[in-house]
This record gives structure tokens, sequence and C-alpha cells, in this order.
């Protein structure tokens, strides 16, 4: 009997999509995993030849990768069936006799994507409670649900977008934490987040601070009209500023960096491809994980990409949608 083979890596979303498209036609497939079964990769290149994934054979007739794949099981859908052209032009075949299409028999390779990031993600203090910490993640959240949204002041005849005043600032994490902290505990967290580089001072207001002795910082923040802005919205285009990152990798070697980030990545690409293997790219940006990918993704700033091995620059193309 004849067979679907898909060689396939893990965290690839477009091994997901065509995955998705033969299971929504119940069309049954052996799946060659070339993360945890690394010698199948060879094979798998010279029966294509090509490194991309995933790779898609009819027997020993290579059809191609997710776009070829879905398009041809569209247009069986269009002739009859999808499932039923399966039957006739595969499964009544005799199966494969090359050896490079046989399953795997050694034992899948643990893939170690290393340590945790442990106590360190808990760097924001809340200076009216200083023995409860949140996570930059948590606070950033926080800020983006309370602070003004998609504003633009125009000051001295410059226009700046996505900012936001002190005085707007004060108010609102004064509402948000139920009116149980003073204006001052509100400044003081600004302060907070702005030697976090959290938020970045845009442009200071008139100053009502006439202590000479009193820091830049302290006199440019006296000022209820000094613009503020989030990080997260100061490159909004490039995938890891939502943070400055300011944590130690802690041993994480950038292979191990790359392939949580990937795992991340492969949650939510699961949850955005419908059963006909179509990714609503706009839905990841909503999805609930997605934060928490920005964030992480920052820690790249303290990686040199040029010193990835070449089979590590697959796990960087994984990347690439967001």
């Amino acid at each position: 009997m004849g067979r679907v083979t898909l060689f396939t890596a893990d965290g690839c979303c477009h091994c997901r999509r065509t995955i998705a498209a033969f299971e929504a036609r119940r069309i049954p497939y052996l799946q060659i995993s070339i993360t945890q079964h690394p010698s199948k990769q060879n094979d798998m290149i010279a029966l294509s030849n090509r490194i991309s994934t995933p790779q898609v054979f009819f027997n020993t007739r290579h059809v191609g990768g997710a776009k070829e794949t879905i398009e041809l099981l569209q247009k069986w859908d269009q002739e009859g069936g999808a499932y039923q052209r399966y039957v006739d032009q595969v499964e009544r075949m005799h199966d494969p006799c090359n050896p490079r299409f046989d399953p795997p028999t050694d034992e899948p390779v643990r893939v170690d994507s290393g340590p945790p990031r442990g106590d360190q993600e808990y760097s924001i203090c809340l200076p009216w409670s200083p023995s409860k910490k949140v996570t930059v993640l948590q606070m950033m959240e926080t800020c983006k649900s309370i602070l003004p949204k998609n504003q633009s002041i125009t000051k001295r005849m410059m226009r700046y977008k996505n900012v936001f005043t002190v005085a707007q600032a004060v108010k609102a994490f004064h509402v948000h934490y139920c009116e149980s902290i003073t204006s001052k505990d509100s400044m003081e967290l600004i302060r907070h987040l702005i030697e976090e580089q959290l938020i970045v001072v845009v442009q200071a207001g008139e100053s009502t601070e006439t202590n000479t002795a009193a820091s830049t910082r302290d006199a440019t923040l006296s000022s209820p009209s000094t613009l503020l802005r989030l990080q997260c919205y100061a490159t909004p285009l490039v995938l890891n500023s939502y943070r400055v990152w300011k944590e130690d990798l802690q041993g994480l070697t950038p292979s191990q960096l790359l392939r949580q980030l990937a795992n991340m990545m492969s949650q939510i690409h699961e949850d955005i491809t419908n059963e006909h293997g179509k990714i609503n790219f706009p839905a990841g940006q909503e999805h609930v994980l997605y934060p928490a990918f920005e964030e992480a993704s920052c820690a790249l700033q303290k990686v040199d990409l040029s010193d990835l091995k070449r089979d590590e620059d697959k796990i960087v193309s994984l990347m690439r949608w967001a």
C-alpha cells in the first residue's frame, strides 16, 4: 500500500500548515522529523534536492513544499474529493522501495532548550511595596493597557506619536492601583520604569523644579507636560524592541535561545492555523502568548547572530513571519 511521506522540522509553521491540510481531509501520512532524527536530513536532501521543510512525497513522487502540496490538495478538492484522489493515486500503489523513505529506527534526539530565566525575570519593584516584584512583561502589558494609546501631541512645531504626559501617567497609575497609592508613589514608579528603560523621555516640558541641586531626571519629570513613550512603541517595526534586555543570559547558548523562541512561536502557529492549513497572521499578534514572545525575543540583543552555526540558520528562518 502506498503512502504519503512528510519530512518536517519541529517548530516549522509551514509543516504545521501542511499537516493540518492532510488531517482536514483525513489523508494518512508518515511524518519524519529531521529535528528529532538528524540522520534523515541527508535522505530528505538527496530525495528532494532542497533543504527547507516540509518536503512532501506521494510514494516516490516529490510534490514539493507546503505551497505546492496545499495547492494540489485544493485542486483535488475541486475534482471530486481529495481523499478519493489520494486512494486512487497513492494508496493503491506499492510502498516506496527506496530505503531513504523508511521510518527512522534510531532514538529521537533530545533537544536541549536551556535553563529557565529564573528570578531575574522579576525585576520591577513597586515603590509602595518594596517586597513585591513583578516581571517586565507584566509591567509593560499593564502600562500598555492603562496609558493613552495612539495619542499624538504637538509641541514646539513637532508632532510626537504614541506619547503621553507625566500628568497622564500619574493619573493612570493612581486609578489602576485603586487609588491606594499617592501621586508621589506614582512618580517614583515612573522614575523606576525610566531607569529600567521601559519608559523613554521623549520631550521635556517646562520644569517647575527650583532646586538647582536636583538631578536632570527629576527636573525633567517635575513638569507635568513632559512627554513619555513606552519602549515597546519606540521602534514598533523591529521585533526585538519590546524592551531593552538587561538580564544575564545565564549560560544560555544562541541555539537554545532560538529554540525557546521557536517553541513559543510554534504554540501560536498551532492556534492560528485553520483546518485547511491557512495561517491567520493578523490573529498571531492578538494571540495571548504573543506579548511573551515579543518580550523573550529581546534577549537576541545579547546575541551575535553571526556566530550561529550553519545548521542554526533554519531556526532563524522560523521567525521571519513575526
